[in-house]
């Protein structure tokens, strides 16, 4: 891998010296985001295998800091975002030079490519893009969303290496950003693993699942546009109108406040929860009786290919990038995007 390439280089031309990392990886947070859960595995899982590692945050807040065990060495830079950890993240290539510095996120990714021009250091840059960058610009409200690909088509080109964690995104990336096909390397994201399989063995506290009742229907992810949960719970809703059965969705987001509205006027409050973001969803995942990500637009879709890995079987929506994980009818179902009928069918 490209990453570990040029830190063995650097290694062998240290002649033993201790100074300096060999590998530094670039996060925003903590937050319960799957793009953060996947760089920290990354971090910690280079750090496991020899190589000295550190994993900065722009702020070190969020349910994942837990996660952060030794011989990783965590670097907080204390900044109120991305964007404003810029001179932190200077002056640690200046000091530290790491042989490679690895990040993902777009935001995160042109503040690499930045600090590593101002710094005049001699690290490599390595970025990963992961998502569609085409369907979340045109998704968007905010100017930061619209105005991140704008620079990308700029300065992704000025990284040393550009991944993707899907063709899907590989393929948005060239089209979207006109970035030579032989520029860009897919790696999919590390999501499955025998930690994820043994927790999925433990105990899940919360009633619907202690207990013997209705069929448990489960969504996970960021309560966000993208994952477009209110076509589930209006999928639900025609399910529950014809036998008994419960929809649970883990995560937290700024969509909360409309979907708890919908639940309240579709009257589902007694057969819809929203416990919000919770440490081991795997074991949720390894009891509930049907899966189902009702995603408009994915870069891979880490959630599915957990709940996948812990035996529960799997609707999804017709998207490019689920197709590299999902054969329709043979390991899932597959369903036409914001469609309430097809995805209740399919369930």
């Amino acid at each position: 891998m490209e990453i570990t390439k040029h830190a063995n280089r650097q290694r062998s031309g240290r002649s033993g010296k201790k100074e300096g990392p060999d590998i530094a990886v670039f996060i925003p947070s903590f937050a319960g985001g799957g793009a953060e859960r996947m760089l920290l595995a990354v971090a910690q899982e280079l750090a496991d295998r020899g190589y000295r590692v550190d994993l900065i945050s722009a702020t070190a807040k969020g349910p994942y800091l837990s996660e952060v065990r030794t011989p990783l060495k965590l670097i907080d830079f204390k900044a109120r975002g991305v964007l404003a950890a810029l001179p932190s993240l200077v002056k640690y290539l200046k000091r530290e030079a790491p042989a490679v510095l690895f990040t993902g996120l777009g935001r995160c990714n042109l503040t690499a490519i930045w600090a590593q021009r101002f710094a005049e250091a001699p690290t490599r840059i390595c970025i990963s893009e992961r998502n569609t960058l085409s369907m979340a610009k045109s998704n968007t409200k905010s100017l930061r969303g619209r105005v991140i690909p704008l620079f990308a088509k700029h300065w992704y080109p000025k990284a040393d290496k550009i991944l993707a964690v899907s063709n899907g995104v590989a393929k948005d990336l060239c089209a979207t950003l006109r970035i030579a096909s032989d520029r860009i390397n897919v790696i999919y994201n590390p999501v499955v693993s025998k930690n994820i399989v043994d927790k999925s063995y433990e105990t899940v506290t919360h009633p619907w699942l202690t207990k013997q009742g209705p069929p448990i229907i489960l969504g996970v992810g960021r309560l966000a546009t993208q994952k477009d949960f209110p076509t589930l719970i209006r999928a639900f809703a025609l399910i529950r109108a014809k036998q008994p059965a419960r929809l649970m969705i883990l995560g937290e987001g700024t969509e909360r406040p409309r979907l708890e509205k919908m639940v309240y006027e579709m009257g589902l409050e007694n057969d819809v929860a929203l416990p919000g973001f919770v440490d081991n969803r795997f074991a949720y995942m390894r009891q509930a009786d049907v899966f189902v990500l009702s995603s408009r637009w994915e870069g891979f879709g880490n959630a599915i290919a957990e709940a996948m890995a812990c035996g529960c079987p799997a609707v999804c929506s017709d998207i490019p990038t689920f197709k590299e994980i999902v054969q329709d009818g043979y390991n899932g179902l597959m369903v036409f995007v914001r469609s309430p009928e097809a995805i209740a069918d399919a369930i």
